[in-house]
Formats: structure tokens, C-alpha cells, sequence
């Protein structure tokens, strides 16, 4: 398995927008995958954080070729703000997504969620070799085992709860918009945990009901009106999906009528608020990368768990690696010789190991 990661740890908000497919395009994408690597056999993540795509085979230039035509995006510039992963380092580094030890804030845990969904997205669209089954689902065993063996998890804060807590000290006055999808669900619960936080969230007339809380505090309008309930607004974040922008600095400029300090808060990627409103007085606007210097603050205090986790993740790296190599090696197996004696093998050779001996019965 390879994979191609373009995410917060190199690729600014800027380039990582371009990146943030919806489902139909990603399941163009994966369609053309298949094409390139001569098999359906990949998975795309896609996250406000990261964008990865998972695959067995294929041509990285026509690869990179197809990513770039998807995204705007110069193949030269990919090269440069993209981490390659192959083999046993792809394995790895998807195990490490997974249990959340390689997100913004460590422990996370929306990141397995939505690679779940990445997953099964791929998996309703065809996309899934039998390797790729073996690796994710491997991977979402060993974090559900760490999240219950350690306590990586047991204090979990996600950049959704960083923003509802940076939103209730600003003021008490939010407006959310896009509160139905995950992230702005746990916005909303996690700024009703602040008592004196009164919430406004805009709902559109296709979103079912059973998107938005139900707490008298939540307040609900239409989302054609968000302009009108900004200027009683404190703090105003945006949690949607939308290619353009929600919130333009004309528009906001004519709805403000009371001076006072106003945060805006744009979680995501692409931006979908205007940056010129910056030049607007008392108004702020911060994004979803103001937040990586506080969760730095909280992954120090989890580090002894990341450091367990890591260890859990070696092995159980290892494991998947011998399990695929094995699959390998016995569907094309014609010697005369029982693969029975194998099976023990694979428990107490390492990986290295237990690939060499196969080899050598190829050999044979």
C-alpha cells in the first residue's frame, strides 16, 4: 500500500482547500484510480486537516497528474507540500491517523470517524482490494483498542471543542452556521456545556430536523437570514461545506449596527468567509489553523499515551504486514509442501523475517 498525504503539518489552509473533494468528486477520482493503478484499489480521506489518498500500485506521475488536475494544483507544489508513504511506512502512518496520534490535537477522536467513512465510501464505490480491506479495518481494531487500553483518548479534545470554547469566551452571543453537519453538532453541544452561552444556528429547508439540538437555548433561523443575526452576534463560526463564500465583507459590513468586539471563526477548507472583513472595525477572524498552537498546549499533556499508542500501533503494524504477505504468498502457491507449518511461524518471526522464508519456498 503507498499513500499521498497532503495535510496540516506541511500544506497551509490555502492549499489544503483545494483538496477538500465532495463525495461525488471523489468518487470520480477513485473511478480514475482505478484506471491508473490497472485495479480498483484505493480509499480518499478528506478532511478540513488532511487530504490521503490510500492505493496498491499505479504510476506516482500519473498519479500526481490526476490529483493535480483535480485540485488546481501544480504537480511541482504537491511534491513539495506532500508526505509519501509506501509499504510498511503507509501501513504505519494510516495506523497513526487512525488513533489519532498524528492529528493537530492528539487523541482525537473525529479523525477515525471520518476515515470510516472514507472507507466505506470507497467500499460502496467499488474502490477496495482485498489488501486495502485488510490493512483499514486492522487499523480501526488497534484504535478502538487503544482508545480503551490507554488514556490517549480519555480526555478528548477535538478542534471542534478548541472552537466552541475560544466562541463561549469571546462572548455569549454565537452564531453557527453549517450545524448540521458532525463538526458543527459538536460545536453547538460543546458551547452549551459554557452556561451562559445562548446559540443561533441556521438551518436550511433539506436539512431534517434531527440535525439540530433541542435545547431552549439553541435558537434557529432560516439560512438565508444569517446576515441579520450578526449584529447581535458575539461570535459567528462557520462549520460548513460550501465551495463559496457564506459570508462577504459588504454584506457584513451592512448588517453591523452595534460597535462591539465581534470574532469570526472559519473552520472551513476551503475558506468560506471573506478575509477582507479583517479591515472591518472590532472585527477578528481567525481559522481552523489558529488552533493548532493551543492543541500543541493539550498534546504535551497526553504524550506518555501517544507514547504507549506508538508502541501498541509497532505491533500491531507488524501483524498486518505478515497477514497481507501471507495472503500473497498462498494464492499463488503451487508447492507440494502443507502452508500449515506457516501459520506458527508468522507468530514469532518479525515481519522481515517471515517475508525472507517466504521467499525462499518461492524459490523452491
Amino acid at each position: 500500500m503507498n499513500c499521498i498525504s497532503i495535510h496540516y503539518k506541511k500544506a497551509n489552509a490555502q492549499i489544503r482547500g483545494a483538496f477538500g473533494f465532495p463525495a461525488e468528486i471523489q468518487e470520480q477520482l477513485l473511478s480514475e484510480m482505478a484506471e491508473i493503478c490497472g485495479v480498483p484499489a484505493s480509499v480518499l480521506l478528506c478532511t478540513c486537516n488532511r487530504t490521503e489518498l490510500y492505493f496498491c500500485g499505479g504510476e506516482e506521475a500519473k498519479i500526481l497528474a490526476l490529483l493535480s488536475r483535480y485540485s488546481g494544483i501544480h504537480t511541482e507544489i504537491i511534491k513539495q507540500t506532500a508526505m509519501f508513504f509506501c509499504g510498511a511506512r503507509a501501513i504505519t502512518h494510516l495506523f497513526r491517523v487512525c488513533c489519532g496520534v498524528d492529528s493537530m490535537v492528539i487523541g482525537e477522536d473525529e479523525i477515525l470517524g471520518q476515515t470510516k467513512t472514507a472507507y466505506q465510501n470507497a467500499c460502496q464505490w467499488g474502490t477496495v482490494c482485498r489488501e486495502l480491506h485488510v490493512i483499514f479495518q486492522a487499523a480501526f481494531a488497534c484504535a478502538k483498542q487503544i482508545k480503551t487500553e490507554t488514556a490517549l483518548s480519555n480526555v478528548s479534545v477535538s478542534i471542534a471543542t478548541l472552537c466552541a470554547n475560544t466562541a463561549a469566551k469571546h462572548g455569549s452571543e454565537i452564531l453557527v452556521v453549517g450545524a448540521s453537519g458532525k463538526t458543527g453538532q459538536t460545536i453547538v453541544k460543546d458551547l452549551l456545556s459554557h452556561k451562559n452561552s445562548s446559540v443561533t444556528v441556521t438551518i436550511r429547508q433539506h436539512v431534517p430536523d434531527r440535525y439540530i439540538l433541542s435545547d431552549s437555548r439553541v435558537r434557529t433561523v432560516p439560512y438565508p437570514d444569517r446576515y441579520q443575526y450578526i449584529d447581535r452576534a458575539d461570535c459567528i463560526i462557520s462549520a460548513t461545506a460550501s465551495p463559496h463564500y457564506i459570508f462577504t465583507c459588504s454584506e457584513v459590513e451592512k448588517h453591523i449596527h452595534t460597535p462591539k468586539n465581534r470574532l469570526f471563526i472559519d473552520l472551513a477548507v476551503p475558506h468560506d468567509i471573506d478575509r477582507e472583513i479583517t479591515g472591518l472595525a472590532q472585527v477578528s477572524l481567525i481559522d481552523i489553523d489558529y488552533f493548532r498552537n493551543i492543541a500543541a498546549d493539550h498534546n504535551i499533556k497526553k504524550l506518555h499515551s501517544a507514547e504507549l499508542a506508538e508502541k501498541w500501533i509497532e505491533v500491531r503494524c507488524e501483524e498486518v504486514q505478515k497477514t497481507i504477505t501471507l495472503q500473497n504468498f498462498l494464492a499463488g502457491y503451487q508447492g507440494k509442501q502443507d502452508p500449515a507449518f506457516l501459520y506458527p511461524l508468522r507468530s514469532t518471526l518479525s515481519a522481515e523475517q517471515f517475508s525472507a522464508v517466504l521467499d525462499a519456498m518461492k524459490k523452491e
